[in-house]
């Protein structure tokens, strides 16, 4: 039978489904030495989608050696794979309660979404075998799969204190300093990922690993870390990122640019990226920011940013007749009244709606700037700042109604203002 076996997974390993399906049947009999090989057989069964004809071989495995619960926990996993939690649960009440049934029961319910009957039956498990490291294992797998950290390491920590580093492939170091940096204990966390050399990581815990040396001020190793995974997956975004946030924070534009760049190659869609970049880019009176900032807003017009970024600038820039047209800003008055686009669900703050009136203002087009600023001032009017500009607004156009309101508003803010103090207008407020 070995053969049989042998020959089976050859012609998987060569894609000759039909081949194996005919010959799935013909297997009857199972000799004990065989078992691993079957298991290899069946592995490869499901990875192929051939569930129903792994299950043909479990099944007579299951009948000759009830006793092997890998073979049950197998047959489990395919049921589930197919949806038959049912099917499943039947599977184990065929047998008597034990340490390692309950272990399957518990995975099972894990993956069925149903957490307390998962706990209830790593409990039972426990209470047979009480000092069996597979259990504690899964005590601490099922905290750390439910996010209680703290909890799963306490589990984790005893694994260690009896040198089991590794338990069912999984690193329990590596476990560990995954739990203690999604707590926050960075400190505990470095110590536990110096267990683990970078190539027994995987990414996402590479990048983990990155941002605690960053955390501990360890910026060269960080850096290092993230450069030897962009050097393998250069679109990685998390890594990009974080990459570019250390650039900046250290000061260094230059690279920070450079890291930004060469993500945007790999994802031209990132409008956080384009948006970074642009910052810098400006900050540096490159006006390249501006194409960046303009293709973020034509991949996401919502982002509010980008944005801010650009009005800005224009602003800044006294380039006013761009930034209202860019904006459509007469779009939004309609028979003399302003439409607060928001109610579209478009995400325009109340800041970058004051910096268009203030650029409408400044070209004289008052039939943009008074509607906004006759509406902003019910949604700013703790602001000094507006306030000021708009009680400026409302003296150069003659509406002297509005000043007295702005200003009464503005006494109460703070008393001992200049507009208060220095009556230009009048009025005894």
């Amino acid at each position: 039978m070995e053969n049989k076996i042998d020959t089976l997974i050859d012609k998987l390993f060569l894609g000759e489904i039909d081949y194996v399906k005919t010959q799935i049947e013909t297997i009857d009999t199972i000799n004990e030495e065989e078992l691993d090989q079957l298991v290899v057989l069946c592995d490869q069964l499901i990875n192929a989608g051939l569930i129903l004809e792994a299950q043909v071989i479990l099944n007579k495995a299951i009948e000759l050696f009830p006793n092997e619960l890998d073979l049950t926990a197998m047959l489990v996993d395919t049921h589930i794979v197919d949806g038959k939690f049912d099917e499943a649960i039947h599977i184990l009440n065929d047998y008597e309660p034990s340490p390692e049934s309950l272990l399957i029961e518990a995975d099972l319910y894990q993956q069925m979404n149903m957490p307390e009957v998962s706990f209830d039956k790593v409990e039972k498990a426990m209470e047979l075998a009480p000092k069996e490291p597979v259990i504690h294992f899964a005590k601490a797998e099922l905290l750390y799969s439910e996010g209680l950290f703290n909890e799963a390491n306490r589990y984790y920590e005893q694994l260690i204190n009896i040198d089991m580093d590794y338990i069912n492939d999984v690193n329990v170091n590596e476990r560990i300093a995954d739990c203690e940096y999604m707590v926050g204990d960075f400190e505990s966390s470095f110590k536990y990922f110096n267990k683990i050399d970078n190539d027994d990581l995987d990414q996402s815990l590479l990048i983990k690993k990155a941002v605690v040396f960053n955390k501990l001020e360890l910026k060269e190793e960080a850096i290092q870390i993230l450069e030897s995974i962009l050097n393998d997956y250069p679109e990685q975004t998390q890594a990009s990122e974080l990459l570019f946030d250390i650039y900046e924070n250290e000061h260094d534009d230059q690279e920070a640019i450079k890291v930004g760049y060469e993500h945007i190659k790999y994802n031209d869609f990132n409008v956080e990226m384009k948006y970074k970049v642009s910052r810098l880019l400006l900050n540096q009176k490159n006006s390249d920011g501006i194409k960046l900032l303009k293709d973020a807003l034509a991949i996401e017009p919502d982002y509010l940013k980008a944005q801010e970024l650009l009005v800005e600038y224009l602003y800044d820039h006294e380039e006013y007749e761009e930034l209202l047209s860019y904006f459509n800003v007469s779009n939004l008055i309609q028979n003399g009244q302003f439409i607060d686009t928001n109610d579209d669900n478009q995400l325009i703050s109340n800041e970058v709606y004051w910096i268009f009136a203030k650029a409408a203002q400044l070209l004289e087009k008052d039939q943009i700037a008074q509607p906004i600023f006759e509406y902003l001032i019910s949604v700013l009017n703790d602001n000094e700042s507006f306030l000021e500009d708009y009680i400026d607004y409302m003296r150069e156009i003659a509406q002297t109604d509005n000043v007295q309101k702005a200003k009464n508003m503005l006494s109460k803010l703070n008393p001992n203002h200049s507009f208060i103090v220095n009556d230009e207008d009048g009025f005894n407020v």
